[in-house]
């Protein structure tokens, strides 16, 4: 749902970003697209704007409770530095 990251998404652009589908359920009634978060004690870093739901994913094992994730484009993630994700279909 929504969009994904686009070259104008740098770092000087507003804030950004797409959650996964556990972190859209806290948003009842309504689609995620459009509304704002922050991050507590990062105030200072600003209001970021949801552009795009993706799937849920599991990161270390299947058996986890699936965390509500938020992703960050490269070029405006000052904090918590780069991960890379593959998804294989097989």
């Amino acid at each position: 749902m929504g969009r994904d990251f686009r070259p104008q998404d740098g770092e000087n652009a507003s804030k950004v970003a797409i959650i996964n589908q556990t972190m859209a359920w806290h948003y009842p009634n309504d689609s995620p697209i459009g509304k704002r978060f922050g991050f507590k004690g990062l105030e200072a870093r600003g209001q970021i704007e949801i552009v795009g739901v993706a799937q849920d994913s599991k990161n270390d094992s299947l058996r986890e409770q699936t965390p509500r994730l938020v992703y960050l484009p490269f070029l405006q993630d000052e904090l918590f530095g780069m991960t890379f994700v593959v998804r294989h279909y097989g």
